[in-house]
């Protein structure tokens, strides 16, 4: 998800990771995300979120909220071969979210 985060931030992409164990430290989880290379932010008090969002144990899971806050999918856990349609989603809610705002955004090169 880092690489979306990065390759979309400028149009308005946000990838927010939850650290889902509140007995980790801030220093454990600075060191993992520095140790995976992790450029979007971490929340902590994952178990609030958890109870909010109604997360499964398996990880990760993901939600996907569009520009007016509604969740409109989730996805348990994350293989390679999701990646294609993963990109396919977000271009799809930032294409959404720009034609509602009527403005075209500048747009990376579509995934293949």
């Amino acid at each position: 998800m880092t690489k979306f985060h990065e390759k979309y931030k400028a149009r308005g992409f946000q990838v927010l990771a939850v650290d889902a164990y509140d007995h980790e430290t801030r220093e454990q989880v600075q060191e993992f995300a520095r140790n995976l290379k992790l450029t979007h932010p971490i929340v902590l008090t994952g178990e609030k979120a958890s109870d909010l969002y109604e997360v499964q144990q398996q990880m990760p899971m993901a939600f996907w909220i569009d520009s007016k806050g509604t969740i409109v999918r989730r996805d348990l856990g994350f293989h390679p071969e999701m990646e294609k349609e993963t990109e396919r989603t977000i271009v799809t809610l930032l294409d959404q979210r720009d034609a509602e705002a009527g403005k075209g955004a500048p747009r990376p090169a579509s995934p293949n």
